[in-house]
């Protein structure tokens, strides 16, 4: 049997030390605001080292990125992943957020796709359909953010789908974003949409993500108007990635096509 103890993320009230399992603005207890800090065991987690102030200064190099090699991704982007950066990747059920992430993870060296709604297999049969070639990526299927920490330093970028499926997703949120920031690591969040296209779950989760970017489908709508009607795309294979927030980059939208070998950026041909 093994001798590791179980991670137990909670949340303790720093006013009057009552402990809850999910974030809350307000500690119900004693009421007091903003108190909640996130413990592990029962302890809570120390800085990683000492914070102070530091002056500010001009930043005469680039930005660092790490490409994703999907032009319209590494667009939406701002050319690529910056260390340390959260990005949040919405879209509708169905609209082929999992087929951009395994994508993606196949794309990245060192990543570590973490899969909270799929079984293994599930995610192998969709990676033979769409012909990834994906074959080596390591999954991680689980829905507790202790176990994505305790691999999370060996890889530098997580890859999370989807963060709804975790146990607390804004305080797993949180967790994870505290660890890429801290560790110099990059982390990808899917999400799913509501029906009257928000997040679901908090309002507040969204804000906690330096980047935002909703994969959208691109049809018959006034949404199409933006793009080139010349490509004659049938319904269903036209996208686009909407940027709606970016630290470090413009906002935007950038098209792409999902054909049943997986994501291009060449329009497939109109059919006779």
């Amino acid at each position: 049997m093994s001798n590791v103890r179980p991670f137990h993320v909670t949340w303790v009230c720093s006013s009057c030390f009552a402990e809850r399992l999910s974030y809350a603005v307000a500690c119900e207890a004693c009421h007091a605001s903003n108190t909640l800090r996130r413990a592990v065991n029962g302890v809570r987690v120390p800085l990683s080292k000492e914070k102070r102030p530091e002056p500010l200064r001009v930043q005469t190099a680039p930005i660092p990125r790490t490409p994703t090699g999907l032009g319209a991704l590494d667009s939406a982007l701002g050319g690529g992943f910056v260390p340390g950066s959260a990005t949040l990747l919405s879209g509708e059920r169905g609209v082929g957020k999992s087929t951009l992430a395994l994508r993606l993870a196949a794309a990245i060296p060192n990543t570590l796709y973490v899969a909270s709604e799929e079984t293994k297999e599930q995610v192998e049969y969709r990676m033979t359909r769409t012909a990834l070639h994906a074959a080596g990526v390591p999954v991680l299927v689980t829905r507790d953010v202790g176990e994505v920490l305790r691999w999370a330093k060996v890889y530098d970028l997580l890859l999370v789908d989807s963060v709804h499926r975790l146990n607390d997703p804004t305080g797993s949120s949180e967790a994870l974003i505290d660890f890429v920031k801290e560790n110099g690591r990059s982390l990808v969040c899917v999400a799913h949409l509501t029906k009257d296209g928000t997040v679901r779950g908090p309002s507040t989760m969204s804000y906690l993500y330096d980047v935002e970017i909703e994969l959208v489908r691109v049809n018959e709508s006034e949404r199409e108007l933006a793009y080139d009607p010349r490509h004659g795309m049938k319904d269903g294979h036209a996208r686009a990635l909407e940027t709606l927030k970016n630290r470090w980059g413009p906002e935007g939208s950038w098209p792409l096509w999902l054909t049943a070998k997986g994501w291009t950026e060449e329009s497939p041909p109109s059919e006779p």
